[in-house]
């Protein structure tokens, strides 16, 4: 039985995602897949439109058959923890054979170059990246920079795009760890990640979420048949969640960053190089959370890293170092699913949550499950009375169990 590894956030599951699931499948001959989706919030400092278990309900409705869940400590990340931090976890189901991901640049082999050259960092690229950092540009400037010595300005620029950032991590991590998966590529089909517009079939993630977030107009079920699966569809329109936005969270943050000292701030993931001083005076003005992100903004910091630096706050996320997998944490399976799980029970190298009250006191009380804890009592606060859960949702709410679909 071989089985394919997915890396997502699935925010929400849509017709791309979908599609990836097929060819993944299809080119693979596989039998099953795995994702590993991030939970509350996700790798852009956001929150997740819909909690973890909607969405991993989601995704057992459209190709998925088990899935684990993310820790916020990979999940809220720059590119290379987040990849890392996931492939590590995948690594020890102990039962993956293949890592899909997509990408808008698909020339696996000129990516899996590009990516030797990242794992080893050789003394030339080092050179242009410190020269590079030295002028002031961010890090993703100055890394395409000295990348773009080696491969030319051309190549790094086509493979500067969302995905494609985030594939280069992948095969980096996998050249790390001596290629524990074969890679496959699936180039990513439709509109550009963050175009804003929706389209008749493959819309972004991006222009769903706007859409769905317009309060103004009501989403009908032919609509969202347009943005998503079928099934999918059906089970958004039938439930109507509430969809969460960074907005939701705009006066406990502000509250935060008013009560925080200059010491307590510095400890702060992603707070570095003094950028402390510059929150702590804005927190004296800014009245929005666009009026945070946009003052912190500069060409050393990027937009996603202020968001992430924001959240962080939020969550009181003060774990600097990167944090190696503690334990595998179920979301849902379907009945394939079941036997994978099975499986991992006998393969696995660390331990598996399915139900967290049965948990070992070592691993909730470990950094990784207490900022995930902490995360989903805060997503919670935010829903409307009638979906939050009567006590601490990680400990209330069981795995997803659905039929399979195929």
């Amino acid at each position: 039985m071989k089985n394919i590894g997915i890396i997502s956030e699935y925010n929400p599951f849509h017709h791309g995602h979908a599609h990836q699931i097929e060819q993944s499948l299809a080119q693979t001959g596989a039998d099953s897949v795995i994702t590993i989706m991030s939970g509350s919030f996700v790798q852009r400092g956001y929150p997740a439109i819909y909690d973890k278990w909607l969405r991993t309900e989601l995704a057992l409705l459209s190709g998925a058959n088990l899935v684990i869940e993310c820790p916020v400590h990979y999940a809220v990340s720059s590119a290379d923890f987040f990849a890392r931090g996931a492939i590590e976890t995948l690594m020890a189901t102990g039962i993956v054979d293949y890592l899909s991901f997509g990408s808008e640049y698909d020339n696996l082999n000129q990516l899996t170059e590009i990516a030797k050259i990242l794992t080893k960092e050789p003394p030339h690229f080092k050179e242009e990246l410190k020269a590079s950092l030295s002028k002031g540009h961010s890090y993703p400037k100055a890394r395409a920079t000295a990348l773009s010595q080696t491969f030319g300005k051309e190549l790094i620029n086509e493979v500067s795009q969302s995905n494609s950032i985030l594939a280069l991590e992948y095969l980096k991590w996998l050249e790390h760890h001596n290629h524990p998966f074969s890679p496959v590529l699936i180039k990513r089909k439709g509109s550009a990640y963050h175009d804003e517009n929706v389209h008749s079939h493959y819309s972004s993630a991006t222009a769903i979420r706007k859409r769905l977030l317009d309060a103004s107009r009501p989403v009908s079920q032919l609509e969202l048949e347009q943005l998503m699966p079928a099934p999918n569809a059906a089970l958004i329109h039938s439930r109507n969640p509430y969809p969460v936005s960074i907005k939701d969270f705009e006066t406990q943050l502000l509250y935060r960053l008013k009560t925080l000292s200059p010491t307590e701030l510095s400890n702060i993931r992603e707070v570095n190089e003094g950028i402390e001083n510059r929150v702590l005076l804005l927190s004296k003005t800014a009245k929005t959370y666009d009026d945070l992100v946009n003052g912190l903004k500069h060409k050393r910091i990027t937009q996603t890293k202020c968001q992430r630096l924001l959240l962080n706050v939020l969550l009181n996320h003060t774990t600097k170092t990167y944090l190696p997998p503690a334990y595998i944490r179920v979301l849902g399976f379907d009945e394939k699913g079941q036997t994978l799980l099975s499986q991992m029970k006998e393969k696995a190298s660390l331990p598996i949550i399915t139900t967290v009250s049965k948990a070992s006191s070592e691993l909730l009380d470990s950094p990784l499950f207490q900022l995930d804890r902490r995360a989903s009592n805060l997503y919670d606060m935010v829903l409307p009375l009638n979906e939050q859960c009567k006590g601490e949702p990680d400990f209330i709410k069981k795995p997803i169990i659905i039929k399979s679909q195929k």
